[in-house]
């Protein structure tokens, strides 16, 4: 029926595909390292400005970009990496604390789900 339809559809959506990304480690603090053409395709080129805001209620980070007027208040982070493959890298002690109860598998490491719900926008989350 319709509902499979649209079922059919939302799977042929490009921005749903969910990345699975390993909580890594760089000088003694978690890091979440997101690289790739995908990034480009989503909005997030080498190059481009964006925002972040850390919603707490729902434990996800947004990476976003902004409004003209919205860099007049905040500083913004900047895509790096090479042409074809931009490169965000998010390596502080928040990312310990934002983090802190994704689930460790057998191995002791732990995963990041990151979504694009729409074009400039990326939502990171702990894969429980």
């Amino acid at each position: 029926g319709r509902v499979d339809r649209a079922l059919a559809h939302q799977k042929k959506e490009p921005m749903k595909k969910v990345h699975r990304i390993q909580i890594g480690q760089h000088r003694g603090h978690a890091r979440v390292w997101l690289d790739g053409q995908w990034l480009k395709e989503v909005g997030f080129a080498t190059g481009t400005h964006y925002l972040r805001s850390w919603n707490l209620e729902l434990r996800q980070l947004a990476l976003y970009l902004p409004s003209p007027d919205e860099l007049v208040n905040e500083k913004p982070k900047v895509v790096s990496g090479h042409h074809n493959r931009p490169v965000i890298d998010i390596s502080n002690k928040s990312v310990e604390v934002w983090f802190a109860e994704a689930v460790e598998d057998q191995d002791g490491k732990s995963f990041v789900n990151v979504t694009s719900p729409e074009h400039g926008v990326l939502i990171i989350e702990e894969a429980v």
